[in-house]
């Protein structure tokens, strides 16, 4: 609908985001399978109309979205995660490395069969560790630079498999209706208005309709006549609108006309020349809890992460110089804590 503002566009191809992590990552160390598009997603997936036997009303399987199929797939292996699937040079790899590969893949490789997906990944672990024991053979793992980055890279998953922890212990249903509570229970949502717009291509065309209005046409055959908006077969009509899904040019009248009004002047937006007319307001009743799930899940972990950090943090002792630092041999530097 060209009279809403449109989110910012997303890649669209995305073996070549998946390629860009760097050559490290899976889908370099599988030479040749990240470029290979996985299977082809099903009927329902592909947003395909269904068959005749589903409309015929026979049951049929359901589909899951590929992240869901995806992590599905990584869970069944992580029940047994420590059956060795391969080995390099006398090194394991489990079922669990190949579970937290698929989790690192993009979720268009949830369409995939899942034997494609395992090979796809066994062969990335598999390249992985070859390399990786042949730095070791080199000595690039002495080398100050490497040895830096994998004490970071150690530190980053031992805190997020911390935080993980941390996180989980706190989100019970009753800390979820607890947050329901705080945010939006007895609270009314945003204001909402209901909307039919006349999108005309000049602002001499706009200044025509209202005219035509004002003459005695109805706002429907005004719209038929005169509106080049997308909204045109629906009569105009954008049903109920928030504030913040309008452009800014539009927003401030539509928002202070009174039910059954009509902008009095055309207003120009996103290449048109409109006329508003509010057919009603109302409050928009606060979501349900389903619909809020996420969010409310996701201010509960920044929370309990937050305060624990804060407390380990009490509990340790830590010495900050600053950029200067304390280099061998100096210990004047006075810390700050």
């Amino acid at each position: 609908m060209r009279l809403f503002i449109r989110p910012s566009r997303r890649a669209r191809n995305w073996r070549r985001s998946f390629v860009a992590v760097g050559c490290l990552s899976l889908g370099c160390l599988s030479l040749g399978a990240a470029v290979a598009q996985p299977a082809t997603p099903t009927q329902a997936q592909a947003g395909k109309p269904p068959t005749a036997a589903a409309q015929a009303g026979q049951d049929l399987p359901e589909v899951k979205p590929p992240s869901a199929a995806l992590n599905d797939l990584a869970s069944q292996l992580d029940k047994t995660p420590d059956v060795i699937v391969a080995e390099v040079a006398g090194t394991p790899i489990t079922l669990g490395m190949v579970a937290e590969g698929m989790r690192s893949l993009p979720a268009v490789w949830g369409s995939a069969p899942s034997r494609e997906v395992f090979d796809f990944v066994l062969t990335g672990l598999v390249n992985m560790r070859v390399l990786a024991l042949k730095a070791t053979q080199l000595g690039i793992d002495k080398d100050p630079v490497a040895r830096r980055r994998v004490e970071m890279a150690a530190d980053r998953e031992l805190a997020s498999a911390l935080m993980k922890n941390v996180t989980d212990a706190k989100l019970t249903d009753k800390a979820l209706q607890e947050q329901y509570d705080k945010d939006f229970a007895g609270k009314a949502g945003p204001e909402e208005v209901w909307l039919r717009v006349i999108g005309a291509n000049s602002k001499a065309s706009a200044e025509a309709a209202l005219a035509a209005i004002e003459g005695g046409m109805d706002f429907a055959s005004a719209v038929r006549e005169f509106s080049h908006d997308p909204t045109k077969d629906a009569g105009g009509d954008l049903g109920y609108v928030t504030a913040e899904s309008l452009p800014e040019e539009l927003r401030a009248v539509a928002f202070a006309l009174p039910p059954g009004q009509m902008s009095a002047y055309p207003l120009q937006s996103n290449g048109f020349w409109y006329i508003l007319e509010v057919e009603g307001r109302r409050r928009r009743p606060p979501p349900p809890i389903k619909d809020v799930a996420k969010q409310l899940k996701d201010e509960i972990s920044v929370d309990a992460a937050r305060d624990y950090i804060l407390r380990t943090r009490d509990g340790t002792t830590i010495k900050i110089y600053g950029p200067a630092g304390v280099g061998a041999g100096e210990t004047t530097a006075k810390p700050s804590q």
